[in-house]
């Protein structure tokens, strides 16, 4: 992914769209799916499981993803796993510290970047200060929100790394984000608009420290303007998806369609990118001209298979789900936030990936007492074949989840249709879901 050398980068693309030639070619649905599979690494897992590899993989999808349910595993280390497989989640955590390999801020949510993509970020960073404090979050500071502001970033200089349990409550009961104590509130402030940076995590709680002793000082140096920035956002997500209408660029980064669709206009008139017509698409879509070849390399010879994996529901393949039901299909939705009364899949349905399709979804909860991966269901689409090897892949899939959850047991409760219960519990009975140590 093309993170570094803004001008460097800018100038390849150019001239690699001048050597290949620009063409508004047209693809079919399983051309985009089978580009997408490749840029979002998952075509194939790495043959290494260590924190290079890791780094790798977050570098090719430009972000990832912090979620705070832990269900499972939180969402970060799902990613990572249905890309290269089960590995050391320390290797994960040691990136953002002490490595400071990423960095943690504010995009499509709250995500780990890479440290490198710091320059671009910086200026927008820097102009959330000029917008004022939306007025919920100034009556959670309180009476005086420039004192709190003031005091907590004072006490950061002074103290170093500071997390909200840092700062003494006034008293009061609080819980939850809606309700946190002003000097939560003032963290979080302080560290969007780039006074603060998170230094580490601790047991997933963030520790605050001020910016330059948290950033590498030659990337703080490195001036880019805000147009650079929402430049950089539509290339960069443009080559995480691999082709994409403007919305689809626009969600990967959280930009405005407005300011992605005059950006790529200009990518397309300077040869960088190249407009691209999806059958049964309503809308053009855009390609980076570096792909061309291989997008005509994949309609002559498309993949012959990708993982089979369960996503995170804040999987990068899946962020979009307007693109999700274009690509597959299929309407996916997070019930987490729906009353159970009013759920059809489940709290933490994962969406199933398998033979190039998302052929249904699963709801898998990690009993940590008992150590049993309990699989509340598993829901298959209609027209899912239940045949041998889906049946392996997926009693494999499980597995390698149960392991990585630190499970010795998979409890199945219900699955439709209903057959595929007994044949999955079949294929993993007497198998040994957990290598002792």
């Amino acid at each position: 992914m093309p993170t570094y050398n803004y001008d460097e980068m800018a100038g390849v693309l150019k001239q690699a769209s001048r050597n290949e030639g620009v063409f508004e070619m047209e693809v079919t649905n399983e051309v985009v799916r089978d580009l997408a599979f490749m840029k979002q690494r998952l075509d194939k897992r790495s043959k290494t499981h260590d924190k290079q590899a890791i780094l790798e993989i977050i570098r090719r999808i430009g972000l990832l993803q912090i979620d705070s349910i832990n269900t499972v595993e939180r969402s970060h280390y799902l990613v990572v796993l249905s890309r290269i497989g089960p590995y050391e989640k320390k290797n994960l955590d040691e990136l953002l510290y002490p490595d400071r390999a990423l960095f943690e801020q504010r995009s499509h949510a709250n995500c780990f970047i890479p440290i490198e993509s710091y320059p671009f970020y910086q200026p927008e960073i820097a102009s959330r200060r000029e917008a004022p404090i939306r007025k919920g979050k100034l009556e959670k500071l309180g009476r005086k929100p420039d004192a709190v502001l003031g005091r907590v970033l004072e006490d950061v200089r002074e103290k170093g790394p500071l997390s909200s349990m840092d700062f003494e409550s006034d008293g009061s009961r609080r819980g939850g984000w809606w309700n946190r104590k002003p000097e939560r509130e003032a963290l979080d402030i302080l560290w969007k608009r780039g006074y603060l940076a998170v230094d580490r995590r601790k047991s997933f709680r963030c520790y605050y420290d001020l910016t330059e002793r948290v950033i590498p000082n030659w990337l703080l140096k490195e001036k880019h303007s805000v147009d650079d920035f929402k430049r950089w956002t539509a290339i960069n997500g443009l080559d995480a998806i691999g082709i994409g209408t403007v919305a689809d660029i626009a969600d990967y980064f959280r930009q405005k369609p407005a300011e992605t669709r005059r950006v790529l206009a200009q990518l397309v008139e300077e040869g960088v990118a190249t407009k691209i017509k999806v059958s049964g698409w309503k809308e053009n879509a855009y390609a980076l001209s570096k792909d061309l070849k291989l997008v005509d390399k994949l309609k002559k010879n498309p993949l012959d298979t990708c993982e089979t994996t369960l996503l995170s529901p804040f999987d990068n393949l899946i962020w979009f789900r307007e693109r999700t039901e274009r690509l597959f299909g299929l309407r996916f939705r997070i019930e987490m936030y729906t009353p159970k009364s009013e759920r059809t899949y489940g709290y933490y349905s994962m969406p199933i990936l398998y033979d190039k399709q998302i052929i249904g979804k699963a709801d898998p909860k990690a009993d940590r007492r008992s150590k049993t991966l309990m699989i509340n269901n598993i829901h298959l689409e209609n027209e899912v074949t239940v045949d041998q090897n889906l049946v392996g892949e997926l009693s494999r899939s499980l597995k390698e989840f149960a392991r990585f959850n630190d499970c010795d047991s998979i409890r199945i409760s219900k699955t439709t249709p209903s057959r595929l219960k007994s044949k999955l519990e079949e294929k993993m009975r007497g198998t040994k879901i957990k290598a002792k140590a």
